[in-house]
């Protein structure tokens, strides 16, 4: 076992106040397996995500799948050379399927899955430091929502009594033509592993304590 653990999510609210239960497994072959279960403090839902890296910690494949009282389906991201997959099957229902761009060096998220942001602090090179970008894919599995070609600046800030720390910014486009940004905090064990994290969103900060 190469780490397990509990994240408690909390100050985003009923849908977002949340407990991430995961492991990560070393395969034979040198990657990872990323398994989660999440289920939020008022259990509306409950999700399992599983995501498949190569040694250098990028993806190879991700599957996921949601139950709740008002909807219940499956998604599959079979990433390739130029282009990703993202396939989503409800009961009694054809797939869905929509195609992304996608490079060997992009990351993919599956909302709400927090852990999924800490494999850019393995694929980070400390040696360079400074800003590094990393682009990301995603279905979520809240929302009717597919990620695709978005760009996240990552920093470390290096090492004090909390831990490493790595910080990052998401924007996004509203429809009145205005955005809204989100900033993240990452903390990082001694030995890489994440201790916990926090997101401000403006209004509120969200904050992620490993248990």
């Amino acid at each position: 076992m190469f780490d397990e653990g509990t994240l408690e999510i909390r100050g985003g609210g009923p849908l977002h106040d949340r407990d991430e239960h995961f492991q990560i497994t070393q395969q034979a072959a040198g990657g990872y397996l990323l398994e989660t279960q999440i289920v939020p403090l008022d259990q509306r839902y409950r999700c399992e995500t599983r995501f498949e890296y190569d040694a250098a910690w990028l993806p190879q494949a991700v599957s996921a799948k949601v139950d709740s009282s008002e909807d219940s389906f499956s998604v599959e991201i079979r990433p390739a050379a130029d282009h990703a997959d993202i396939i989503v099957q409800r009961a009694a229902a054809a797939p869905d399927s929509r195609r992304v761009p996608f490079s060997p060096e992009t990351l993919i998220d599956c909302e709400p899955t927090a852990l999924t942001m800490w494999t850019m602090s393995k694929c980070y090179d400390r040696e360079t430091g400074g800003v590094q970008t990393f682009p990301w894919i995603g279905r979520s599995l809240l929302r009717d929502l597919v990620l695709e070609d978005l760009q996240i600046p990552l920093e470390c800030h290096g090492v004090d009594a909390r831990g490493e720390r790595f910080t990052f910014t998401e924007t996004y486009p509203l429809p009145n033509g205005g955005s809204f940004t989100l900033k993240f905090e990452l903390l990082l064990d001694e030995v890489g592993l994440l201790r916990s994290f926090s997101i401000d969103t403006g209004a509120s900060r969200i904050n992620g304590t490993r248990r």
